[in-house]
């Protein structure tokens, strides 16, 4: 995990997810990041970004002042032990943490089988603060690890698989 990200979450400027593989769900067959939002946005809800990285995908929308947030994270060919870590960063043009001090609200946060392959779900509406912003830079990190070592705040171990992305740049004027 970088110096900015471990330093990130100290400073509580990322929302984490975090959970354990304990069962699985049979889900019908969704083939793109468009049939996955269409099953988990609502009419009303504006699509600020999308993204599919690797056959993972990310999400945000805002309803008023509501903001969603996806994630669909390959769990394929772990086992079950396996766990995973999503930190979801939200910053202005300046750099300054959006993230208020509101929990973020579950909404889903399962795992599903799809034909051969197993996701990670997870979906949560996070609270903002973008009063004076005209520009939010939205991030992701994601930590697929062992369930007894994942812990945000300690480094990987050699087989945790970890990386981060810029899911988007958003105006706000």
């Amino acid at each position: 995990m970088s110096k900015s990200i471990r330093a990130g979450l100290k400073r509580k400027s990322f929302f984490l997810a975090a959970c354990t593989i304990f069962g699985l769900s049979n889900a019908e067959a969704t083939g793109s990041i468009k049939d996955w939002l269409a099953k988990n946005t609502n009419q009303g809800e504006v699509l600020l970004c999308e993204r599919e990285v690797e056959g993972e995908y990310f999400f945000l929308t805002r309803s008023n002042e509501k903001f969603k947030i996806g994630s669909r994270l390959n769990m394929s060919g772990h086992t079950s032990t396996q766990a995973f870590l999503t930190g979801w960063q939200f910053q202005n043009e300046n750099g300054k943490s959006l993230s208020t001090k509101v929990p973020p609200l579950r909404v889903k946060n399962e795992y599903v089988k799809v034909n051969e392959a197993v996701f990670a779900e997870n979906i949560q509406y996070q609270t903002l603060n973008l009063q004076g912003s005209k520009v939010m830079v939205v991030s992701v990190y994601i930590r697929k690890c062992s369930a007894s070592g994942c812990d945000p705040l300690k480094k990987k171990s050699k087989d945790d698989k970890e990386y981060s992305l810029k899911l988007c740049e958003i105006s706000l004027n």
